[in-house]
């Protein structure tokens, strides 16, 4: 019996360097696979500069339609349809925002992440709607737009028109939904970005990390 305790501890020393070794081995390659703040600045970066060309081509897209409807109006020195534009863009990448950092996804407002389910689950609703309000109204608004185009081109073919008004309806579906996405390369842009100037995230961590205790389910 006390020749099989020394046997014991011997195992329980190997076992320990064993788990000692296999974490050593984890501390050195983790750094290597995970990618540096650079690298996920450059690629969020990257994908900010797409997204941006989707919010011009939205831009575009709704102020040529609102121009249709509202003529040569302005606000000052300011068209009324780039204006009206200009908003619903705005409008669109906030819901986004809010969105996403409802679900948890991103966390570019951390009051948002903090609060109880019951009330993220609210603003996730809410949300959702206004998206769907704000694609369902650039949709009609681009059909409106391109009837009123052809009573007042008569020369024009409507049978020719058709593909190019799916192409635009099927833009003014699509992209309310994926602006809405751009709050997630921008959340890793900024974490990135924080990181390369040696300062903590504005969330408090990466998000990744997203404590959910029982207190507040």
């Amino acid at each position: 019996m006390a020749a099989m305790v020394p046997l014991a501890s011997v195992q329980d020393q190997q076992l320990v360097s064993q788990v000692a070794t296999i974490e050593a081995q984890m501390s050195h390659t983790r750094p290597a696979t995970r990618p540096s703040p650079f690298s996920r600045l450059l690629v969020s970066g990257f994908i900010l500069v797409i997204a941006l060309g989707g919010v011009v081509v939205n831009f575009f897209l709704i102020g040529e339609a609102m121009a249709e409807m509202v003529g040569d109006a302005r606000i000052g020195s300011f068209s009324l349809a780039h204006v009206h534009a200009l908003v619903v863009i705005v409008v669109q990448l906030s819901m986004g925002v809010f969105l996403l950092d409802s679900l948890r996804i991103t966390r570019l407002f951390p009051v948002i992440g903090s609060l109880l389910k019951v009330q993220r689950t609210r603003i996730t609703v809410i949300s959702l709607a206004i998206l769907i309000m704000l694609a369902a109204s650039e949709v009609g608004l681009v059909y409106l737009a391109e009837v009123m185009q052809q009573r007042d081109d008569v020369t024009r073919s409507s049978l020719a028109e058709w593909p190019s008004l799916l192409g635009k309806l099927g833009l003014g579906l699509i992209l309310p939904f994926a602006l809405a996405f751009v709050a997630i390369p921008l959340n890793s842009f900024v974490n990135a970005a924080c990181a390369l100037l040696g300062r903590p995230p504005s969330n408090g961590g990466t998000t990744d990390e997203r404590p959910d205790p029982v207190a507040r389910r």
